[in-house]
């Protein structure tokens, strides 16, 4: 069971976020932004074909002017919770975005929805960003279930639900086609949280905790300390039991 101390070091410590190949910086995020229009107002005219499936409104993304985007971007940040979105950036560009979407209107189950830009794919970047919701849905917010909704020609998306622990639920039909290649066939895969995870914000953890960013340093002392601890505890039950 990690503490929140271990869970944030996964994302802060640059030691186990090496760089990607060919690129001079490692996968950061962050929730989105309203200024974030600008930034991707050029992905999404560059990238629309690597982003049609992520929303329907990206349907006619390489059509779109910095105005949409903008209005976009302003419409993401003032949806209700449980859905969120974030940005995915290496160097400060943005490569990919991910969000928890509400599942069936339920606000303990979410369902992940991503997209990489352009030549972004197919370097690993996508499998990042899963796994990376898939622990801010678990063992920060403590959703119950994540949902993966894919269409069924979608391989590459149904290997990223594997690769994050999903298995196959169900299969639905849909009239409206999503992407050049969209089928109208979608399977949805889920996976469930661990009974045994140490308690997230839905189940009462502080969201202050979460609210400023900590050092990898100040973390791994933090670590360090309960370790230490933890093992004192552990001794001194062994003592008394002698």
């Amino acid at each position: 069971m990690k503490s929140q101390e271990e869970i944030e070091l996964i994302f802060r410590d640059s030691e186990k976020v090496p760089n990607f190949p060919g690129y001079s910086a490692r996968l950061e995020f962050r929730t989105l932004r309203k200024t974030d229009g600008l930034l991707l107002a050029p992905v999404f005219r560059s990238s629309a074909k690597s982003v049609r499936t992520y929303l329907s409104e990206y349907q006619n993304a390489q059509h779109w002017w910095l105005k949409d985007t903008q209005e976009f971007v302003a419409a993401c940040v003032k949806d209700d919770f449980p859905t969120q979105h974030f940005i995915f950036t290496i160097g400060g560009r943005p490569v990919a975005l991910g969000s928890f979407n509400s599942f069936a209107g339920q606000v303990n189950e979410v369902q992940i929805v991503l997209a990489v830009f352009g030549t972004n794919q197919g370097k690993g970047i996508g499998s990042s960003v899963a796994e990376t919701l898939k622990t801010i849905a678990f063992d920060v917010w403590g959703f119950d279930r994540v949902w993966w909704i894919v269409d069924a020609t979608n391989r590459s998306s149904m290997r990223l639900a594997d690769k994050i622990g999903c298995h196959w639920d169900s299969t639905f039909e849909e009239e409206q086609k999503y992407g050049e290649l969209g089928s109208g066939l979608w399977h949805r895969y889920v996976v469930e949280r661990d009974a045994n995870a140490a308690d997230g914000i839905l189940q009462g953890a502080s969201i202050d905790y979460w609210s400023l960013p900590k050092s990898p340093g100040m973390l791994k002392a933090v670590i360090q300390s309960q370790n230490r601890s933890s093992k004192n505890n552990l001794n001194g039950k062994s003592n008394r039991n002698l």
